[in-house]
């Protein structure tokens, strides 16, 4: 009798033991688990912010380039000539070779505003005027124009705002990549007389989304468009509350 029930505590204890090791190893399993994913999430967010930092560092070249590029056109307006035109185009087309990180630079003027003889030039040049030069497949090219400006957000947010605007992301037409247009209002005697703009490239966020992809751990990066002044680049977890999805506005062709 006495055997028996020392047999029957033992087989308890043991159980117990058993069961109590049972309970350790999976704490211990779990517990290196969180240690691995706050490691892995904590690399995956140090890439998110070098990759963010390079796109805002993109995107702040852009503004102070196309600030430039919008007071030069306004400077070749107050100096009429036969070839202010052509004296123009020549401009932008600086911007796109000294700024390799821009996919384009353009300049387009409202109906008459830039030397009131639209009616008066005839080829690529003539009518309202606007001009876009940009780089496609490693060559640089110009589109004379402005079809389908007055339907795009990268030229009427700026001219009814007053201010600069960063357009939401896109993916262009023509070029094939995702981007955002960084656009000024060119104003004088206190009405805005058209816009000048850098489409810049924002590949830097395509390939952070790469890198981030084999953690599973469903970052986001939010481009946050600017409205007088603001202008940063953040990135969030999934179930975070973000902006909102991206309005992929279609370009309208500049020829």
């Amino acid at each position: 009798m006495l055997s028996t029930i020392k047999r029957k505590l033992v087989a308890g204890c043991a159980l117990l033991a058993l069961l109590g090791f049972a309970i350790l190893i999976g704490f211990n399993a779990y517990t290196h688990y969180q240690a691995a994913r706050e490691a892995t999430l904590k690399e995956a967010r140090l890439i998110a912010e070098r990759e963010a930092g390079t796109v805002q560092r993109s995107l702040e070249e852009a503004y102070y380039s196309t600030r430039a590029l919008a007071q030069a056109s306004l400077a070749l307006r107050s100096q009429p000539s036969a070839e202010g035109r052509q004296r123009l185009s020549e401009v932008v087309r600086a911007q796109v070779a000294v700024h390799p990180q821009a996919v384009g630079y353009f300049v387009i003027w409202e109906a008459n505003a830039f030397d009131g003889q639209d009616s008066q030039h005839t080829g690529p040049t003539g009518g309202r005027y606007g001009v876009y030069w940009y780089r496609k497949e490693g060559k640089t090219d110009v589109i004379y124009g402005t079809e389908g400006v007055d339907e795009s957000p990268y030229y009427t947010e700026p001219k009814q705002q007053g201010r600069p605007v960063l357009t939401e992301p896109y993916v262009d037409s023509d070029i094939k990549i995702l981007m955002g247009t960084v656009s000024f209002p060119m104003v004088a005697d206190g009405r805005v007389l058209g816009v000048a703009g850098c489409d810049v490239a924002l590949t830097a966020l395509q390939g952070m989304a790469e890198k981030i992809k084999p953690y599973g751990l469903g970052l986001h990066v939010d481009l946050l468009a600017w409205r007088g002044g603001t202008r940063r680049v953040t990135f969030r977890s999934a179930g975070q509350t973000g902006p909102g999805s991206a309005r992929r506005g279609a370009r309208g062709h500049r020829s």
